[in-house]
């Protein structure tokens, strides 16, 4: 979690398993995006999981969701596989994104 002015401006909860840590979610606030708090989050999970011998982080994400997935592309995550029906509320397929982080 990252606080700003006594707000949370972002949260990254992770399941870590026995080869990766699965990314459940990751939000940052409107009011404090493009800032570089995406990247301080994965960046501390990043040692969190290397830590604990883990070094491949997976997520996933909405298809339509454009401005993510170039963001993570950035920070070194590939598409992996495509889900279809993985959303239901609204309804999409997502990407699966994988990237290994001993490297």
């Amino acid at each position: 979690v990252i606080h700003k002015m006594g707000h949370c401006a972002g949260y990254l909860c992770c399941i870590a398993l026995d080869d990766y840590g699965y990314i459940a979610n990751i939000a940052v606030d409107r009011r404090y995006r493009s800032q570089g708090l995406g990247r301080v989050l994965l960046d501390d999970l990043r040692r969190r999981l290397l830590t604990d011998g883990i070094d491949q982080m997976v997520l996933d994400v909405r298809t339509a969701n454009k401005k993510a997935i170039r963001f993570y592309e950035k920070y070194g995550f590939a598409v992996i596989t495509r889900r279809k029906g993985f959303y239901v509320n609204p309804p999409d397929d997502s990407f699966t994104m994988q990237m290994t982080i001993g490297e």
